[in-house]
């Protein structure tokens, strides 16, 4: 039998509008147990836009249908906006209720403040609250219903993962590397121009054909088990439409006004030989070039800090992340809020770090908007959720792709300084695209 519902109160909420999306008011959530099932399996339950997200470090997966509640912005100052539209609906729940995870309000960030049409569904800022959610953790498991009338959990769950067709990459787009080679030997012309930056990060993509309707569940559940840190999460922009991303990386965490972040730069390709992979192992951590660039990225996060926090710590050497495909060099940083500092107010700081953007930040971002040759939209920005206390987490949106019935489309970058190697770094690349298209049975 299931548990007795638990539904948050709210008060109605004047009507507004939020760049041509309308938010009508504070929606009710109703909670209840229910039985331990496949996450996934959720995603074919009902009709609505679908999202998903594995907290591999919470044991925490969230599935979501419909939307109960969103904003949408963009400009300079979408970070902003968002933190005031969320925090407004957040002042009209009586959050004390039933609390817990289910409150959460899910999202992210475009890396820059506008996109282009191919990023559809996905503007420079969108957050909302799934209508139906299925979350589990461990041997805990609860069905949610948002909305303003929701006054009861309810509805059928299927058991079993919807039989998707296997999509099979037919082919790709040309890989380039000479025009990457080309681009590299630019950017590292600006490099060592007097007033130029010490490091940018370009980024490539690279265009699959996709044959068949997508087998989400199987993608998400492969990729589930391989997620051990950071954050697996996909949102579904329009009807067929995902960004999915299986970022190791964290921009930042809040949680009762302490902030902890990671500087991630520097990386190796893994090898599947033991004594191959442990000599990586020992060459990353011993690499004047790659501790160089990592220390401005730990530098530029000290920096964009300052003003809104106080009392940092940070390790005295970085440490590795050892992921399927490649090795990262990582250093965390902790400090703690100044009041009136919330979340969104450390992620505009923060964002773009070094590690996706360069070092110093303005000059590398003149750069790249003048010599990308592609909109990033959500690769590289920032992603994940917010709660009613303003606690949450942001990661970077690495190891991304935007999937399509027709396409997929992944993104890498490598960060560049004096003395660094295109052909080094286009593998570089390549290593990291491998993280979701050995998911897929792909090949480079």
């Amino acid at each position: 039998m299931s548990a007795p519902l638990q539904t948050i109160a709210a008060h109605p909420l004047r009507e507004h509008r939020v760049d041509s999306r309308e938010v009508r008011a504070v929606p009710r959530l109703a909670v209840r147990e229910a039985p331990l099932l496949e996450p996934l399996s959720f995603l074919h339950s009902r009709q609505g836009l679908r999202f998903y997200a594995w907290l591999p470090e919470e044991r925490l997966e969230v599935c979501g249908i419909g939307i109960a509640w969103e904003t949408v912005a963009e400009g300079p100052e979408r970070f902003n906006r968002v933190a005031a539209e969320t925090a407004r609906l957040f002042s009209g729940w009586n959050t004390h209720d039933a609390p817990g995870p289910w409150q959460r309000l899910w999202g992210g960030f475009a890396f820059a403040e506008t996109v282009t049409s191919e990023w559809r569904g996905f503007p420079p800022a969108r957050w909302f609250l799934p209508a139906f959610q299925y979350l589990r953790r461990d041997s805990e498991a609860w069905y949610v219903h948002a909305g303003p009338n929701a006054l009861h959990a309810d509805g059928p769950l299927s058991a079993a993962i919807h039989p998707d067709r296997v999509s099979l990459l037919l082919g790709d787009t040309p890989a380039q590397p000479e025009r990457w080679d080309e681009k590299v030997r630019l950017a590292l012309a600006e490099i060592g121009r007097p007033t130029g930056p010490d490091k940018i990060v370009l980024a490539r993509r690279r265009t699959f054909t996709v044959s068949g309707e997508p087998a989400l569940a199987e993608l998400l559940g492969s990729l589930r088990s391989r997620q051990k840190t950071g954050v697996l999460m996909a949102v579904e922009g329009t009807p067929g439409r995902w960004f999915v991303t299986a970022t190791p990386e964290r921009l930042v965490s809040l949680a009762d006004k302490r902030v902890t972040t990671h500087a991630v730069a520097g990386t190796i390709g893994a090898s599947d030989d033991g004594a191959e992979d442990a000599q990586r192992r020992r060459q990353l951590l011993g690499s004047e070039k790659d501790l160089r660039e990592h220390e401005w990225v730990v530098q530029s996060l000290s920096q964009s800090l300052e003003g809104l926090c106080s009392d940092f710590h940070r390790t005295p050497a970085p440490v590795l992340l050892s992921l399927p495909t490649v090795h990262h060099l990582v250093t965390p940083v902790e400090a703690r809020t100044r009041p009136g500092v919330g979340l969104f107010d450390i992620a505009a700081a923060l964002h773009p770090t070094a590690a996706v953007g360069g070092y110093p930040r303005r000059q590398a971002e003149a750069w790249l908007r003048t010599h990308e040759d592609f909109n990033r939209g959500w690769y590289a920005g920032p992603v994940g959720y917010v709660g009613p206390d303003g606690n949450g987490s942001l990661f970077v949106a690495i190891r991304s792709g935007l999937l399509t019935p027709e396409t997929l489309t992944l993104y890498a970058g490598a960060g560049l300084v004096t003395g660094s190697d295109p052909g080094k770094e286009w593998n570089e690349t390549e290593d990291k695209i491998r993280t979701l298209l050995d998911v897929l049975g792909g090949e480079l």
